[in-house]
């Protein structure tokens, strides 16, 4: 284990979702589970800073996890949620699916809308923002001095 990093237990995150760990192989859970450290920082600067086992990063990482499972299970050609459907002559209509880091993104599952809740703290201007990361540019002019490091 990587200090500061989550490491994903296809065992414990069954045993949490046992409705979706049933659906999917450890390698297809371990693939969703690397897509959706694009979505929440899984580094030692994230702002989760909980990387424990059963802590506040991994928790939300387990519930992406989960949203990503079931955005997967759905019809390939289907694009967004179902906005309207009929039965006679069968009619479905679907909205677009709405752009990752948005509320609509997440509330399309159970499990997207708890991680965009529990999220509440974290997030600026209604998105989740990974950390900056400042990075030291050499100043042109020999006669100003360069910040110190992290600044």
């Amino acid at each position: 284990m990587t200090t500061g990093v989550v490491t994903f237990s296809y065992q414990n995150w069954s045993a949490e979702y046992p409705e979706l760990g049933l659906s999917v192989s450890s390698a297809q859970a371990t693939g969703y589970f690397n897509r959706a450290t694009l979505q929440l920082d899984n580094t030692p600067s994230s702002v989760v800073q909980d990387a424990s086992i059963g802590g506040q990063r991994e928790s939300l990482l387990y519930l992406l996890v989960s949203h990503l499972v079931v955005l997967g299970q759905r019809d390939p050609n289907q694009v967004g949620r179902v906005s309207d459907a009929a039965q006679g002559s069968v009619h479905v209509a679907f909205e677009n699916a709405p752009a990752t880091g948005t509320a609509a993104y997440y509330q399309q599952t159970r499990y997207g809308a708890e991680f965009w809740a529990a999220t509440t703290g974290i997030r600026f201007g209604g998105r989740y923002y990974a950390p900056y990361q400042p990075f030291a540019v050499p100043s042109p002019d020999p006669t100003i001095p360069e910040p110190p490091a992290g600044v």
